[in-house]
């Protein structure tokens, strides 16, 4: 099983180098002032890369978008529903006063039919409708779960969200063990190991 955490498993060709990498997944040894520099690059970056793809949806060919799907729909990670997903949290955790999140992103959905009907030529009579039900995940099942190696990322998320993933950490420090999350549409795993916790735990404490 590969640890995710590890940046040196990816192929740094993207708008972030093995460093940012090692940032994002804590496990990088820079001081937290410098963490703190390195995110605000990251995030600009991300944020450059939003404008970069909505250039390249104006100005891109048929033929090279066709290469470059065919690429990564060959791969094993689902990046389309993984971007949808960050796309969505980023609407969710925004504190900027807009709509209901599920409403702005199905309408932006809705925009994106809209703008594939100026770029085909084609007429697409879209009806999109969502309905969520949110419910609180039951914190000690999701982290007998997880010990037993049968958690999701989900669960890890649902876990970190009600603020109990500290003791999932402590968990793997005092049992010296691994803990392994499987990752939606990809045969790797998220690994968890002692010494990533105790670097999660030290960065938790230094914010």
């Amino acid at each position: 099983m590969t640890n995710k955490d590890n940046g040196s498993n990816r192929r740094n060709t993207g708008i972030l180098t093995a460093r940012d990498e090692e940032v994002l997944s804590g496990d990088s040894d820079l001081t937290r002032s410098a963490e703190r520099d390195a995110k605000y690059r990251i995030r600009e970056k991300v944020k450059q890369s939003f404008e970069d793809l909505s250039f390249v949806f104006d100005n891109i060919g048929e033929k090279d978008r066709e290469l470059i799907f065919d690429d990564l729909l060959k791969q094993e990670v689902d990046h389309i529903a993984t971007t949808l997903a960050l796309i969505y949290m980023g609407i969710e955790d925004s504190s900027v006063d807009r709509k209901n999140p599920d409403e702005l992103f199905m309408e932006s959905l809705g925009v994106s039919y809209y703008l594939c009907t100026n770029e085909r030529g084609e007429l697409y009579n879209v009806d999109l409708n969502i309905d969520v039900e949110r419910t609180k995940p039951d914190e000690e099942r999701l982290f007998r779960k997880i010990k037993r190696g049968d958690g999701t990322y989900a669960d890890f998320v649902h876990l970190h969200t009600m603020g109990s993933v500290e003791t999932l950490y402590e968990y793997v420090i005092e049992e010296d063990t691994v803990v392994s999350i499987s990752m939606l549409g990809s045969e790797t795993d998220y690994e968890i190991t002692p010494r990533i916790a105790e670097r999660r735990l030290d960065s938790d404490e230094n914010e």
